[in-house]
């Protein structure tokens, strides 16, 4: 079977099926096959037993000239995605992207909301979250979980910054992105403070805790399946 294909890659252009120097296509090369000149080829080209061999194995069979499939994937995919957002369009749901998220202000703060004694809460709700990450591990263990640790709640202090003004700030973490956390303080004031180039402090169980946030520089969701490697921290 492999010399029959053989023969049928070598099969020679034809000008009667093109007419110009295009190459050899499945369509043409169907055309090709349906006048009766593969048969003649084969005649000069292979010895009768193999040709009679290679009729009773071809012989009505569907040949697969290329794989179309290969062809399809990218279209498929496109046509998949048009068809979850007509599915979607159709049951009223609209799909934003990132940036139509940030001109609509969905994750904004309402400033009746900024207001220090509505995150206490949160706070107890993290402490008791740290409680249960710090349960019964060893100390060298604890490190490892402190970088993949949910922030939110927690109490930060800006200890060290590149910007001399931030150093001192405190507060409760109401919000973190990839490369910010959103403190707000005791006078209800929300500050955005910048990882890069800060590092943070934090107090649990009476003893203090620090991150360089240059090394958090990830979405917490992110930084909870990240695998860290051991890296080496320039003080500031």
């Amino acid at each position: 079977m492999s010399k029959f294909f053989d023969v049928v890659q070598q099969a020679p252009y034809d000008p009667r099926v093109h007419g110009d120097n295009r190459p050899l296509t499945t369509d043409s090369f169907s055309a090709y096959l349906q006048g009766g000149e593969l048969e003649a080829f084969l005649m000069q080209t292979v010895n009768a037993r193999d040709h009679h061999e290679l009729e009773r194995r071809v012989k009505e069979q569907s040949l697969l000239l290329m794989n179309p499939h290969k062809s399809r994937n990218k279209d498929t995919k496109i046509n998949r995605m048009e068809l979850l957002r007509s599915q979607r369009r159709s049951k009223g749901q609209v799909t934003l992207n990132s940036r139509q998220k940030r001109q609509l202000g969905v994750y904004d703060i309402p400033k009746d909301s900024q207001k220090y004694h509505l995150f206490e809460p949160l706070h107890k709700l993290w402490t008791g979250y740290m409680n249960d990450v710090a349960k019964n591990i060893s100390a060298n263990l604890l490190v490892e979980k402190l970088l993949k640790a949910d922030y939110h709640g927690c109490i930060l202090t800006v200890v060290k910054s590149k910007c001399p003004s931030l150093v001192g700030a405190t507060g409760i973490v109401v919000q973190e992105t990839k490369g910010v956390f959103k403190l707000i303080n005791r006078n209800d004031q929300l500050k955005s403070i910048p990882k890069v180039g800060t590092v943070f402090a934090f107090t649990f169980n009476n003893r203090e805790y620090q991150l360089f946030g240059s090394q958090l520089s990830f979405a917490s969701s992110e930084r909870a399946v990240k695998k860290f490697k051991p890296k080496p921290t320039v003080d500031l």
